[in-house]
């Protein structure tokens, strides 16, 4: 039972760190190129061009 939940949360961190690394990119490649993006980030990328919401990137410390 404990290998299971460590195993869940060693997947979860992976994930989180995983979704970092693609907002990273997203910011640094596609929204200073203009370039097109579908999806969640296509969807901040708009909002950040219509009402100059902020694309937040998560910083590890």
């Amino acid at each position: 039972m404990k290998s299971k939940a460590k195993t869940f949360l060693i997947d979860i961190l992976l994930d989180i760190v995983g979704g970092c690394f693609i907002a990273i990119g997203v910011y640094n490649f596609a929204v200073a190129s203009g370039f097109p993006v579908a999806g969640i980030s296509g969807i901040a990328i708009v909002f950040y061009y219509f009402w100059k919401m902020e694309i937040l990137i998560p910083t590890i410390l």
